[in-house]
């Protein structure tokens, strides 16, 4: 199996100064979005359902703050945002 590596110098100058923030931001916001809708409706079907909380639904909390905290950074990094991160990735 064979990788194949990325290297500033194999790469154009068009693409190492594309600007990629759009899509970021869009991910970023639709990610937040749905982390909130599927907590949500974690805690209302066992609401309808009479069905007692368990560790894993208290669970569910935290790591949705951690994820939106996540999302928040990503939307806070755009100004800095190019290609050189996919470069730093790959080497």
């Amino acid at each position: 199996m064979s990788t194949t590596t990325l290297s500033a110098t194999t790469l154009s100058p068009d693409y190492m100064s594309a600007y990629s923030g759009d899509t970021l931001r869009d991910v970023a916001i639709a990610f937040a979005i749905l982390e909130i809708i599927f907590v949500s409706f974690r805690f209302a079907s066992n609401y309808v359902g009479k069905t007692p909380l368990g560790a894993d639904d208290w669970l569910m909390i935290p790591a949705l703050i951690l994820c939106l905290g996540l999302d928040i950074t990503s939307l806070g990094r755009l100004d800095q945002l190019s290609h050189d991160v996919d470069i730093l990735l790959f080497v």
